[in-house]
């Protein structure tokens, strides 16, 4: 369950800052290596540099280690100081997922961003609270999955009395590859940390990247929904 006691920042507050430095020196140290931002970043890349050999499979089959996204991270031991991959196969997956501050260095990783979805459908007037992904740990990654807030809301009740956020991330140290968010309203709360989206695709209305995050969106595609269906 989303922790209530994280209040979303006042409005004025939220402001996403785009950082335009050539390299993220900020990030780990496999990101600052690559030579500029040419490097084709896959799965395997990304595996091989954290050099881990530690992996927890999800699948909704039920054959695998966990049957939910939630329950593998709930696997993960609090204080945890070493890379351990979560790899969340193709398939829809219906929950609220969060990552608390006491489980760092996880990589979360799927089949693709049209094949692995995190999706579920909550408003509230705190936009942590409608999340439906949210990260408060450091040392984040994420590569191939889409996050979704699929609530309904039609054009007339966007209000900040009814968010629907697709993605939190509070935590320092966190990049997305190859991701996408989408929402009907607030999409990616941006809320804190050193932050990297590389070919990201974010969708939503309003403010559908926002937060007072110090962030690098590289080669993202976002798109705004001017109106909404019913």
């Amino acid at each position: 369950m989303l922790s209530p006691s994280n209040q979303s920042p006042p409005p004025q507050a939220v402001h996403t800052t785009l950082l335009v430095a050539a390299v993220l020196v900020f990030l780990h140290p496999w990101i600052a290596g690559a030579t500029g931002f040419e490097k084709v970043i896959d799965s395997p890349h990304l595996t091989s540099k954290i050099g881990t050999n530690r992996t927890i499979l999800v699948d909704l089959s039920g054959k695998e280690d966990f049957k939910s996204v939630q329950e593998a991270i709930n696997s993960v031991p609090d204080g945890n100081s070493d890379w351990i991959i979560i790899h969340v196969r193709a398939g829809v997956y219906r929950e609220k997922v969060y990552i608390p501050e006491s489980k760092p260095y996880i990589f979360l990783r799927g089949n693709g961003k049209g094949r692995t979805a995190i999706v579920w459908g909550d408003t509230s007037s705190d936009n942590t609270e409608s999340a439906t992904f949210r990260v408060d740990a450091d040392n984040f990654l994420a590569f191939g999955i889409s996050f979704k807030n699929d609530a309904r809301i039609v054009s007339a009740e966007l209000s900040p009395d009814n968010q629907t956020v697709a993605a939190v991330v509070a935590g320092d140290k966190a990049a997305f590859y190859h991701c996408a968010f989408y929402s009907a309203h607030n999409t990616l709360f941006d809320y804190k940390g050193k932050h990297y989206y590389d070919n990201c695709y974010i969708q939503g209305t309003v403010d559908f990247i926002f937060g007072r995050g110090q962030s690098m969106f590289h080669v993202s595609r976002t798109s705004h929904q001017p109106s909404l269906a019913n």
